[in-house]
């Protein structure tokens, strides 16, 4: 016990000098690109992933699945879409993978992934577990009770790389009381928003007081709006008087239905997802609630997978949860239950900056349940685990945590990114955003700075893997 103990502290220790010497480091994002320490750590745990990717290049295996499971660091996209970018770019681009449709769920969504429906549904993410121990594989759900409902997924058509896809697997649970899910098309791409949008105006009674500019602050818009809207010449109005304030768009869940044509598929055997494949490459399609009988009550969706089967490449699926730790998915058994079905090659972890709540014990058993669940699906998928980014607001906490995942790492011989020390250690966050690599909050990044790490992981990564390449093949 004292030997442990000892080690511990002589570890801690380490990290803390390590993590000072390399403050000089950010200077320039270009050293941090080139420097020596922008390495995956126990990369020998990789070699059965690198060997696919020798056989992906080769052109003996057709896919790569890589997932990427996160909190909001990831749900934004800027960081995953930077290595999704730069990974596709040098193995070939299979499709965008992965994507949820976070708008309709009422919550930040990556710029290249658009959803839209003509109803509302609620939204549930694995932070609140305890009110929906069902979410899966994107750590949110959607779900409705209208037969009417349509679901919009469409890509950005003029994203860096083409994201036409004609495989869809489509998450969701399957059994008597769900709707029948139609895969629908249509000639015109925008005729949810279209038909389902309403402009309808906004009154208010002007009460005794109350002025133009009081008025325009209450509903959140200009004096000149509201001129505009009621075309007054002067700022007078008298109590009584009905007033337009504003516009409101209103959601209409009537749409005509011959504007559709179903596509056709054969539903999978397995009880989470439905798999189909198309005859041609799209960029968008409609999923339509239908109601065959009275037991169908309700629909819900928890992710969908895109992919081109035209291509060869890699598939880069992106899980990421706003606010969410290693505990929220470890206590949303579906979650686990639907990972296997993305076929993983290599799965990366970037949590823990939402942990700095908590005790060192908790998430280090945290870590190790989380650990051991993704075992338990198959004992030899290859990891890489993250250090979160230094904080400004509480530079303690995140260091013991990241000290937790290299001490976690180092015992059970796990690949690690240790993006922690890589930016300079406690402190860097103040260094970084003189470079303006950080947000005003004190914690997050920014566009640049997300970008900044996904291209340091992407250079290590690809350094690793030569180094594989030249080790067993030269």
């Amino acid at each position: 016990m004292i030997k442990s103990h000892l080690f511990i502290l002589l570890f801690f220790t380490l990290q803390h000098t390590f993590a000072q010497s390399t403050n000089n480091n950010l200077d320039k994002e270009n050293n941090l690109e080139q420097d020596s320490i922008t390495i995956i750590l126990n990369d020998s745990a990789l070699n059965h992933f690198f060997e696919k990717l020798y056989l992906l290049e080769k052109g003996e295996i057709n896919v790569v699945n890589i997932v990427h499971i996160g909190n909001s660091h990831t749900q934004a996209g800027f960081l995953t879409g930077e290595i999704r970018n730069n990974l596709q770019h040098k193995f070939g681009n299979a499709g965008r993978g992965l994507i949820f449709p976070y708008k309709v769920a009422n919550s930040n969504s990556p710029s290249d992934v658009f959803s839209f429906s003509n109803v509302n549904w609620d939204g549930f993410r694995n932070v609140h577990y305890r009110n929906k121990p069902n979410i899966g594989i994107s750590g949110f759900l959607i779900e409705t009770y209208d037969s009417n409902a349509i679901l919009k997924i469409a890509l950005n058509p003029k994203g860096k790389l083409d994201y036409h896809f004609n495989k869809l697997k489509l998450f969701h649970p399957i059994g008597d009381e769900y709707f029948d899910i139609y895969v629908s098309g249509s000639k015109k791409r925008d005729i949810l928003e279209k038909t389902t949008i309403r402009i309808e105006d906004v009154f208010y009674t002007v009460r005794s007081g109350d002025y133009l500019g009081k008025i325009a602050k209450k509903f959140k818009t200009s004096v000149g709006i509201i001129k505009q809207l009621n075309e007054l010449k002067e700022n007078l109005i008298y109590t009584g008087q009905e007033l337009i304030v504003k516009k409101k768009e209103v959601k209409v869940s009537k749409v005509p239905k011959d504007v559709f044509y179903d596509l056709k598929f054969i539903p999978s055997n397995v009880s989470t997802c439905t798999e189909i494949t198309l005859d041609t490459l799209v960029d968008y399609v409609f999923l339509r609630n239908i109601k065959s009988n009275k037991e169908q009550k309700k629909m819900q969706w928890d992710g969908i997978m895109l992919q081109n089967t035209f291509n060869t490449g890699i598939l880069y699926h992106m899980i990421g949860v706003n606010g969410a730790m290693y505990d929220d998915y470890n206590n949303t058994d579906r979650f686990f239950d639907q990972l296997p079905y993305l076929k993983p090659d290599l799965i990366i972890v970037s949590l823990g900056t939402n942990e700095t709540f908590e005790n060192n014990v908790k998430i280090y058993n945290d870590i190790q349940q989380f650990y051991k669940r993704i075992r338990l699906i198959e004992k030899d998928i290859p990891l890489i685990i993250w250090t979160p980014p230094d904080s400004e607001k509480k530079p303690n906490e995140v260091r013991l945590i990241a000290d937790s995942l290299i001490l976690f790492s180092e015992r059970n011989k796990i690949p690690y990114f240790d993006l922690y020390n890589i930016l300079g250690g406690e402190g860097s966050f103040i260094e970084l955003t003189k470079q303006k690599m950080t947000s005003n909050d004190k914690i997050h990044f920014s566009a640049k700075g997300y970008k900044m790490h996904g291209k340091l992981f992407s250079n290590a990564l690809l350094k690793a893997y030569k180094r594989y390449k030249k080790r067993i093949y030269e």
